[in-house]
């Protein structure tokens, strides 16, 4: 699973807190979850996110600057996404989640936290894709 973000704010910081927490459960080490932040502006923005994450408390989840503002090419990320969920099985893309700033300011964190475990519990199993239950 990779997070893409365009800038830390606080319902990020709160889903990353329990991304964290869900890579210090995996006793199998076999989950792999990061944030990557797009920005042109790395040299800038590096020394924030160390910051913000010792703030969060983040010891497991990996925090990273693709430095250009759209993101690596292959993920195709449209310039008003403010956040971007990428759920991946075994190196696939399964699904994503985007959300413009309007949206991602009126997300409902427990119910995207929900999704996100579902997948993560079902990976390597039923295969279950975001938005089942």
């Amino acid at each position: 699973m990779i997070v893409f973000a365009r800038q830390p704010d606080e319902p990020l910081g709160r889903l990353l807190i329990q991304l964290d927490q869900w890579l210090r459960q995996d006793k199998s080490a076999t989950r792999r979850i990061w944030v990557t932040f797009l920005s042109h502006r790395q040299p800038q923005l590096d020394a924030q996110l160390v910051d913000w994450g010792k703030r969060l408390g983040l010891a497991r989840l990996p925090v990273s600057i693709f430095e250009d503002d759209q993101g690596p090419p292959a993920y195709r990320i449209p310039d008003e996404a403010a956040v971007v969920v990428v759920f991946a099985n075994k190196r696939r893309i399964v699904a994503s989640r985007l959300f413009s700033r309007k949206e991602w300011e009126q997300v409902k964190l427990d119910s995207l936290l929900d999704e996100i475990r579902r997948f993560l519990e079902a990976d390597g199993e039923a295969g279950l894709r975001p938005g089942q239950k």
